[in-house]
């Protein structure tokens, strides 16, 4: 992944699921710095502080294949969420994830990915 600048925004993430999402209508995906606070966009108690969590409507299912650094995301197999003011408000190593829940019994959580924030 690409590297980001403090405080840009519009900028898409996109968290790989490494299975087909399109049938989900549960998406989430938590962006925070790996070390320190940024914000809480919404307040869960079972969540890191620092966290923007992003859910639907936000969050989509990216429905062509794109390639994210040297791998590819196959569509309708990641996630896909659009920063805006503020959720990206400091430089340092950041982290993204997500999470499916297919239903009530199957949640899927997708690894981590880390990229770059400059100043």
């Amino acid at each position: 992944m690409e590297s980001l600048n403090a405080n840009e925004y519009g900028q898409v993430l996109r968290a790989n699921m490494k299975k087909d999402i399109s049938a989900s209508t549960s998406f989430e995906m938590v962006i925070q710095p790996e070390q320190g606070a940024s914000k809480n966009v919404h307040s869960f108690s079972d969540r890191l502080n620092g966290a923007v969590i992003a859910t639907n409507p936000e969050v989509t299912v990216g429905t062509v294949d794109v390639t994210v650094g040297d791998v590819v995301y196959l569509a309708n197999q990641y996630l896909e969420y659009t920063t805006k003011s503020g959720d990206i408000s400091k430089s340092g190593v950041w982290r993204v994830r997500g999470t499916v829940a297919v239903s009530s019994t199957n949640k899927i959580l997708g690894d981590f990915l880390r990229f770059t924030v400059l100043d």
